[in-house]
């Protein structure tokens, strides 16, 4: 049939109808598939082994009599079918009081593929027309995506579809986990994602239902629709940005997004040494992650520029929204400020049940390979079924940077950037401005995190294998690092774009002068 025959068995708008009708099933199906009770049964038998034969350390912060009612519970709830999304939100309760912060109930990696795969052919997908941060308790629109400008930057967001912002809070916390007994976590998660984790949670909508409230006091009620997202949507936007960037001035222009507070002086990638406006000697190292080889140069370059500086400098540690990351980088951070060897271990099972590991994603030659790269840069021990390596890092000694050191924390700060905060300040080396971190003060359960697959809902649940102990003074009560002067940020700061922990420092320290 040639190009210019006409299609007399599926005409132009017929095949796309039937397009349409295609990626609506296949959207039904990757989000609303139910599993039977006998097969939620099979995957929660492998999560309980997960937790009581793999994590390193589950009955850490509750006794483990108070999992066996909690997980028998779940279990004699399990009498009817349930989805993805519903058996997820089962686990969450009981995963949280694992008190670890880097143990996630992930969704299913055939589901995300399914879904990938109809938003390639066209198929849309509706998100939260604004995005939104949490502040003291509130809820507050930060960005407006609707059309016609309806919503206003910094109004209070009081219920969504009937649900008060507290009850909203509550439900979106249940993705995440943290370290101990903390909380500060939570928010700080939410603020980072509040419209992707709405939809995960309460699924796909067409219109919200939003309660408002604006700066001084006055109430309204608004109906919106849905933001919709489609993969040519989101291909032109990215256009119009780039086209947007090629017309404002050169990204090296700007020496800094608040100019009046700091300037820029280093810079890699994400990574920044700013110098303070108010202060030429006080400068602002920001670390948003610890990728690896390239923080690490910089840090090189950053203490060799400060160190051949003709007058004292003194460092803040920017470490807020710092999930951690390598564990090589910020211990080599903590060396090029500690004049002293630390010492840090990591504990774990010496023996996990071999059948588990056909459910785990790195299998036993993983663990394997674990305990031989540990054994190379650690000493070993064994105390009947508890493995332990012991390393010890020595300073830096030609980067090393001796002058006073502040960190910014929050309760993003985690994992490896909590393990920094948590040596600087045993050390003595630094006083900590923010909020509680997120990240355990004493340790936190790491280093090797494959996933527990559950073969029939396809649950992915992030299972680290190794305590990772820091040798600091002090006893543990699973807590993060609290810092000598709090801060809070408020809806303010954000409207105004100023610095608050910035402001909060240049008062500390003017308050430390005067008494002195």
């Amino acid at each position: 049939m040639s190009k210019s025959s006409p299609n007399y068995f599926f005409p132009t708008w017929t095949r796309g109808i039937l397009l349409l009708i295609f990626l609506l099933a296949s959207y039904s199906k990757a989000s609303g598939q139910t599993f039977s009770p006998d097969q939620l049964k099979e995957d929660f038998a492998i999560y309980k082994q997960g937790i009581y034969e793999v994590h390193p350390a589950p009955f850490q912060w509750y006794p483990r009599d108070s999992f066996d009612v909690w997980l028998a519970d779940i279990e004699a709830q399990l009498v009817r079918p349930f989805t993805e999304m519903e058996f997820r939100k089962l686990l969450f309760p009981v995963h949280q009081k694992l008190g670890c912060g880097h143990s996630r109930v992930r969704p299913s990696s055939k589901r995300i593929k399914r879904e990938k795969k109809l938003y390639k052919k066209g198929a849309s997908r509706w998100f939260l027309p604004f995005e939104a941060k949490v502040y003291s308790g509130r809820i507050y629109i930060t960005k407006d995506h609707t059309p016609d400008s309806l919503l206003e930057v910094g109004t209070e967001l009081i219920a969504l579809n009937g649900l008060p912002a507290k009850a909203l809070i509550d439900s979106l916390t249940l993705f995440f986990t943290s370290d101990g007994y903390n909380t500060t976590h939570f928010n700080r998660g939410i603020n980072r994602q509040f419209s992707a984790l709405h939809r995960a949670f309460f699924g796909e909508q067409f219109e919200y239902f939003l309660d408002l409230r604006d700066s001084i006091g006055n109430t309204r009620s608004l109906t919106l629709a849905a933001r919709v997202r489609t993969r040519s949507l989101d291909k032109q936007e990215k256009k119009e940005k780039q086209r947007n960037r090629k017309v404002e001035p050169a990204k090296e222009t700007k020496v800094s997004d608040k100019p009046a507070e700091k300037k820029l002086i280093i810079t890699k990638k994400r990574y920044k040494l700013f110098q303070a406006e108010a202060d030429s000697a006080l400068f602002i190292l920001r670390i948003p992650s610890f990728a690896g080889k390239k923080g690490i140069r910089f840090y090189k370059k950053c203490f060799k520029y400060l160190n051949q500086l003709p007058f004292p400098t003194e460092l803040i540690l920017d470490l807020r929204n710092n999930g951690g990351g390598s564990a090589k980088e910020s211990t080599t951070l903590i060396s090029m400020l500690l004049d002293k060897p630390f010492t840090m271990e990591a504990r774990g099972y010496q023996h996990i049940p071999r059948p588990i590991f056909k459910h785990l994603s790195i299998g036993k030659w993983g663990r394997d390979y674990n305990k031989f790269m540990f054994g190379l840069r650690g000493k070993k021990s064994i105390d009947s079924d508890t493995l332990t390596y012991t390393f010890k890092r020595d300073p830096h000694k030609k980067y090393q940077y001796k002058g006073p050191v502040y960190l910014f924390n929050d309760g993003y700060t985690f994992s490896a950037s909590t393990l920094v905060g948590a040596y600087l300040q045993d050390a003595g080396r630094s006083k900590a401005l923010g909020e509680e971190t997120g990240g355990g003060q004493f340790g936190t359960n790491a280093l090797s995190m494959p996933h527990l697959i559950l073969p029939n809902s396809d649950l992915k649940i992030r299972m680290p294998q190794w305590r990772l102990v820091h040798h600091i003074n002090g006893q543990d009560q699973g807590r993060g690092i609290f810092p000598d002067f709090p801060v809070s940020e408020k809806i303010e700061d954000f409207l105004s774009g100023s610095d608050p922990y910035l402001k909060a420092l240049f008062i500390w320290r003017k308050d430390a002068q005067l008494s002195d």
